[in-house]
């Protein structure tokens, strides 16, 4: 995934960095005034913390890492060696007619081709529904380990870690250091001072930029 990201930076931006880079060239030639080092965290952080609000598809899968099958297809493949090994042992144990894998079996006279033993999997095999369930699983992002530095830096009115979404623990455990570094905190702008409702209103219609 992280390869199919990279793929897309390239193509999007003809090789010449990423997203926060393209931003950072978009800001300083709309604001000269801007500094051409705008820190990541000012990109990525939300806009309740005075940050451009920009999505980092990086932070989610890092916290479904260890959850997802590197290579779907080796569930499948265990799958399809299960089943020739129960074929084996079945079609081997055929002639003591025991109980077991066989059992609809038994009123043959000779033991089904393995395309025969198998033509019912869909209905009959565990195995299947086995990896068909490990091929549906739908991770959850796992929970984020907040530092004793970081809850210090929280805002006093906002201690509770519940109202964070993991995204946000995430990303401000991340910057934490260039935040404290160049802003002094976590809030790159005063609470007071953010213009939420017109942001939430812009999110809620498309701009178009005009240039006079």
């Amino acid at each position: 995934m992280q390869r199919c990201f990279a793929k897309i930076h390239n193509r999007v931006f003809e090789g010449e960095g990423n997203v926060a880079s393209h931003l950072r060239r978009e800001l300083k030639k709309r604001f000269p005034s801007c500094p051409a080092d705008v820190p990541d965290a000012f990109i990525f952080l939300p806009a309740g913390f005075g940050g451009l609000g920009v999505y980092n598809p990086f932070i989610r899968l890092r916290q479904l890492e260890g959850q997802v099958s590197a290579n779907p297809n080796k569930i499948m493949d265990g799958f399809c060696q299960a089943e020739v090994r129960n074929y084996q042992i079945a079609k081997a144990a055929y002639p003591t007619r025991k109980s077991g894998p066989l059992t609809r079996h038994h009123n043959r006279d000779r033991f089904p081709s393995f395309a025969e033993y198998t033509r019912d999997r869909e209905h009959l095999s565990c195995e299947l529904l086995q990896a068909y369930e490990l091929l549906r699983y739908q991770p959850r992002p796992k929970k984020v380990e907040v530092s004793h530095d970081l809850e210090n830096m929280l805002p006093k009115d906002c201690k509770n870690i519940g109202i964070y979404t993991n995204s946000t623990l995430s990303l401000l455990e991340r910057y934490r250091d260039e935040l404290e570094q160049h802003y002094g905190g976590l809030q790159i702008v005063e609470a007071r001072l953010l213009p939420m409702g017109m942001v939430s209103a812009a999110r809620r219609q498309r701009i178009k930029w005009k240039t006079y």
